[in-house]
């Protein structure tokens, strides 16, 4: 930013008498706290995201069992589904041992068939060059190490086709564009990672819209 003093702007871009609930604002605590749909339409389609709690939730593994309950309970509703989103970073030499554990209790609490909708979506990604970085190294060990364990695994692997690359400061930009007066360098680079993230996302649709829809009823008989 120009100028010599650093300072750091809050902004609230809801009321408080409309905060979602289901969201903890709480730095230490896991944010999604239940499942929610949202319906968007693009094109000729609708579609509908499912935004779920994450795996290792700081309130413990019996938490974790209970969001996935809950989770495949909520889903079941949905007949079936095209996608499992899974969402890493760019550039983590080592995974956090969480990132396991959720992939191995995706596979054991959705039929097996349902490895081929995962799909790999990178936050930040201007810090991979909108690639994976070193994360790609990572996740490779991973499923090499669960394909040896899981034979119907052998033809799932992690690349280009199956991930994508996003980064929000874009819309940190459009929030923050009447308050702080940016330099012409800073705007490019808010123009590539909007530009970026929109062929991304318009990636992904396409991608996912290939994808055979998995049939939730054979994952909720599992229970």
């Amino acid at each position: 930013m120009p100028g010599d003093e650093l300072e750091v702007l809050s902004l609230r871009i809801r009321s408080e008498n409309n905060i979602d609930k289901n969201e903890s604002l709480h730095l230490l605590e896991s944010q999604t706290r239940g499942c929610k749909s949202y319906t968007y339409n693009f094109q000729d389609i609708s579609i509908t995201l499912i935004d779920t709690p994450g795996i290792a939730d700081t309130d413990g593994v019996d938490q974790d069992k209970v969001n996935l309950e809950r989770t495949i309970e909520f889903i079941s509703s949905f007949g079936s589904i095209n996608a499992i989103a899974i969402l890493l970073r760019p550039n983590e030499r080592r995974l956090d041992p969480k990132l396991r554990y959720c992939f191995l209790e995706i596979l054991s609490q959705f039929n097996i068939s349902a490895a081929h909708n995962i799909i790999f979506l990178f936050t930040h990604a201007r810090d991979g060059q909108y690639g994976p970085g070193s994360t790609k190294t990572a996740v490779d060990m991973m499923i090499k190490e669960i394909q040896a364990d899981k034979a119907k695994l052998a033809g799932f692997k992690f690349s280009r086709k199956n991930s994508f690359y996003f980064d929000n400061e874009a819309f940190d930009y459009i929030l923050t564009k009447d308050e702080i007066e940016f330099e012409g360098w800073q705007k490019d680079f808010y123009n590539l990672s909007w530009n970026k993230s929109r062929s991304e996302c318009e990636r992904l649709i396409d991608h996912v819209r290939t994808l055979p829809a998995h049939d939730v009823g054979v994952t909720v008989a599992i229970f």
